[in-house]
């Protein structure tokens, strides 16, 4: 059974709606915590709530354009002012782009860091300036990516918009530290809809990311939620300002993903 770390605790969760916020969200609910979950205008919350309330913890839902900083600080706000308010905060929101770098405008390029930094940045500001104000403490969890690490061609805007929120983790983790709060990223490798292992028929380009996968398999979300719920538990009392890569392994090899377009 999944011990209950999360008892008597809040996650405020960005981008719950989305298939990574889903599982983290559902781990965390597992282990016993207190929901904020938050998506944007628009974005169907109902299932992933109905599908965590046991009767006895209902999740608050919010929505907000984290991209906008008001719009981000007064759902903190509101988080803030539940019953509840949190003290762990996993910045999942954040969306995978590609096109060329000569194809991409100054809009492109802008969105990219507006929606996979921007947000994080948001929130990290105005749910750090309450515990510090409060001297409570508190963890950060970013959702990066191993493109962030390992870029490659045809990502230039998400995998820069991510190597920033990785330096950001780094940077907030030295200047928060001393206020007890602990920051640290995520770095996931290939997760997909289905799981892909190296014994089966694969195209090409599949074929040889698996051949240079170690544990010879994609993800599956719930690895990813399973490296933040560590991260934001006392087990990891010890740790911050670390870009963890969830990849399989992969970030060794340096596998030949193919070239997104």
């Amino acid at each position: 059974m999944t011990p209950a770390r999360f008892t008597g605790h809040s996650v405020f969760l960005t981008g719950a709606a989305g298939r990574l916020g889903r599982a983290i969200a559902t781990r965390f609910a597992a282990e016993g915590a207190a929901l904020r979950l938050l998506d944007r205008p628009g974005q169907d919350m109902r299932a992933p709530a109905e599908s965590l309330s046991d009767g006895t913890i209902q999740p608050m839902l919010l929505a907000a354009d984290l991209t906008e900083q008001g719009a981000a600080e007064q759902a903190v706000a509101q988080a803030f002012a539940s019953p509840c308010p949190p003290d762990i905060l996993v910045n999942c929101a954040g969306r995978y782009m590609t096109g060329r770098f000569e194809d991409q405008d100054e809009a492109a390029w802008r969105n990219a860091f507006a929606v996979n930094l921007d947000s994080a940045a948001h929130l990290c500001r105005a749910m750090a300036a309450r515990w510090m104000a409060k001297g409570s403490g508190g963890v950060i969890v970013n959702i990066s990516s191993a493109a962030g690490l390992y870029p490659r061609a045809g990502t230039i805007g998400y995998a820069t918009a991510k190597a920033a929120l990785n330096a950001m983790t780094a940077a907030l983790a030295m200047e928060l530290g001393p206020h007890g709060i602990r920051v640290n990223a995520v770095a996931p490798g290939m997760v997909l809809d289905r799981v892909l292992t190296r014994d089966m028929e694969l195209d090409e380009e599949f074929r040889l990311v698996m051949a240079s996968t170690p544990l010879g398999r994609s993800g599956r979300p719930e690895d990813i939620a399973a490296a933040a719920a560590f991260l934001a538990s006392e087990d990891a009392g010890w740790i911050t300002g670390a870009i963890l890569p969830v990849t399989g392994g992969a970030h060794f090899g340096r596998p030949h993903y193919p070239v997104a377009m």
